[in-house]
């Protein structure tokens, strides 16, 4: 059990919240094949959950699926300001595509997510609360123009960096320990390096132990051991490898670069380290 931490809190997309063996959009050949009795079984198998387990500390996870980083900061800064205790804890985010978004509605007061790839008049949100206001094609050209005309990748990151620094000042004086890192992403297609490894910057980065010469996401990290992994959502063996990796770093402060060997690349579920 870490002795520095009470509790875990960790928000990000769909990479957190659950293991994706079973995704058919990935052809990797290594990937657990047991017999599943529950859908329950893949949530047991998250990220978040391991490293629960590995750190025996309860956690609260919430993960949602083609979110975006500004749904993941809200969700952090609501649970600081909703926490009634004063105890240790840790955060973890894993940052998804930056060109995620959210609408509000104009009535029911909530936070609605779209990316650039929805199919805008099918999404459940359209069809729930958006229909009755805006006709569909008016409703998709609307959300294609906004990211044609209306939306820069390096001012968002700007905004991203930017919120990340006061969200690190929030935490810090409420005893929360922050920790980011993008998941969803080849980072490498970004220039973001010298933004993200600013000195100015309070946030912690975690950079998969490769300090600040190198920008990896969690899916870059992935490729260095899977090759054949297609960008797509972790495994079980993935989780538990970042799941050990990052529990290493929380105890101990720092980490060094790991390197797995793809001889033990199986089943998934007993993982080892040379």
């Amino acid at each position: 059990m870490s002795n520095k931490y009470s509790e875990i809190f960790t928000a990000g997309c769909s990479f957190f919240e659950r293991a994706y063996d079973h995704d058919l959009e990935n052809s990797r050949n290594n990937k657990y094949d047991g017999k599943v009795d529950s859908p329950d079984f893949w949530y047991q198998h998250s990220f978040p959950k391991l490293l629960s387990d590995k750190l025996n500390l309860p956690f609260t996870n919430v993960a949602k699926p083609g979110h975006s980083n500004s749904f993941i900061i809200r969700s952090a800064y609501d649970f600081i300001t909703n926490r009634n205790n004063d105890s240790h804890a840790v955060m973890v985010l894993g940052l998804t595509s930056l060109s995620r978004k959210e609408l509000q509605a104009p009535k029911d007061n909530k936070y609605h997510p779209v990316t650039p790839t929805d199919h805008h008049v099918n999404h459940p949100n359209y069809l729930k609360y958006f229909s009755q206001y805006i006709e569909p094609e008016k409703f998709s050209h609307l959300i294609d123009n906004n990211y044609k005309y209306l939306f820069n990748t390096e001012l968002a990151l700007n905004e991203l960096i930017q919120q990340l620094n006061m969200l690190e000042a929030y935490a810090r004086v409420n005893r929360i320990k922050l920790i980011v890192f993008f998941s969803f992403f080849k980072s490498h297609n970004l220039h973001l390096s010298d933004k993200i490894f600013d000195p100015k910057n309070a946030f912690d980065y975690f950079n998969f132990g490769f300090g600040d010469q190198r920008v990896l996401a969690w899916t870059d990290f992935i490729d260095l051991y899977a090759p054949n992994h297609k960008g797509g959502h972790p495994f079980i063996y993935d989780n538990n490898v970042l799941a050990n990796y990052l529990a290493s770093y929380i105890n101990n402060g720092k980490v060094e670069r790991l390197v797995v060997n793809p001889k033990y690349y199986t089943a998934g579920l007993d993982l080892k380290f040379i």
